[in-house]
């Protein structure tokens, strides 16, 4: 496998304390650099070259952007 590295961001904003309720609010970016990581390598059949097998890389997800807001009451 091949090297892997990714750098993820987070910020957290706490909303103003009410006597009923709590709330916050998540940014986050997963794979900030956008780096298509492997996350299998598979085997198949060269298509130029007859006879031999080349290994294949597959990558899920570039950068991932989230917002998540959390309330509690």
């Amino acid at each position: 496998m091949p090297n892997y590295h990714r750098l993820d961001l987070n910020l957290h904003l706490a909303g103003k304390e009410n006597k009923r309720f709590q709330s916050s609010w998540d940014f986050s970016v997963y794979n900030a650099y956008n780096r298509y990581n492997a996350y299998l390598i598979g085997f198949r059949e060269s298509e130029s070259q007859a006879g031999t097998t080349e290994a294949v890389k597959l990558s899920l997800f570039g950068i991932v952007p989230s917002i998540t807001w959390n309330f509690e009451f």
